[in-house]
């Protein structure tokens, strides 16, 4: 299931690898700007709530105030939120019947300098900070990840941590594997003026490549 806010391709015919990004739409709903959405893990309890940016954003990242809930219309914002988790948990269903398990790779980027939201900004701020939780990731799950990012500094759980898994499997199907790869943004571009890095972006997109394939089990 898509829609005109998100696209959904379905390759669990061919692939048990499940490359998600939550935050690379380029739309969003006139009417509700702005509207984010983030992982269903976070609805039960969600840390973010307290700067503003837990289910439906009320600051941005710099701590400025985007929406006033007491005027927002929160039924047909959770609509959005609720359908894209929604066509994701039949992905990941999909994917299970065809395959007999389902890998989550979650794709962020964070920037080199901590914004204002972050809860933890005194922390290291790694290459590549690989999320996971370890019902969801077996320790050869996270070396593979690890070792396709070999050329990368990285290190588990910080400065985020966890990775998306839908609620209907989270906790309790060890099918669903899953990791969130937050990419440091100054390593395949320029912050300031947004331009890629051709040479280090491209050694990005054979790494990932890489670990689809080793995942799922295709040649290199």
């Amino acid at each position: 299931m898509s829609s005109t806010y998100f696209r959904v391709t379905d390759l669990s015919a061919t692939s048990p690898v499940i490359l998600h990004a939550p935050h690379g739409g380029q739309l969003i709903p006139t009417e509700h700007l702005p509207a984010y959405v983030i992982s269903s893990a976070e609805l039960e309890a969600e840390k973010m709530n307290a700067v503003g940016m837990g289910v439906l954003y009320t600051h941005g990242s710099h701590g400025q105030e985007i929406r006033d809930l007491a005027r927002t219309d929160q039924t047909a914002l959770m609509h959005h939120f609720k359908s894209y988790s929604a066509a994701l948990t039949d992905l990941v269903n999909a994917t299970l019947r065809q395959h007999g398990r389902a890998l989550i790779i979650d794709m962020h980027s964070y920037p080199e300098h901590a914004l204002a939201y972050e809860l933890h900004a005194d922390r290291p701020r790694p290459e590549l900070c690989i999320g996971f939780e370890q019902f969801h990731a077996p320790a050869d799950f996270v070396h593979t990840v690890t070792d396709a990012f070999a050329h990368l500094h990285a290190l588990p759980n910080g400065p985020f941590a966890g990775a998306y898994v839908p609620l209907e499997h989270y906790g309790t199907d060890s099918r669903v594997n899953a990791v969130m790869l937050e990419i440091r943004r100054d390593l395949y571009m320029d912050e300031d003026t947004l331009a890629l890095k051709p040479a280090p972006f491209r050694e990005l997109q054979e790494s990932l490549q890489k670990l689809v394939n080793t995942l799922a089990g295709e040649p290199q």
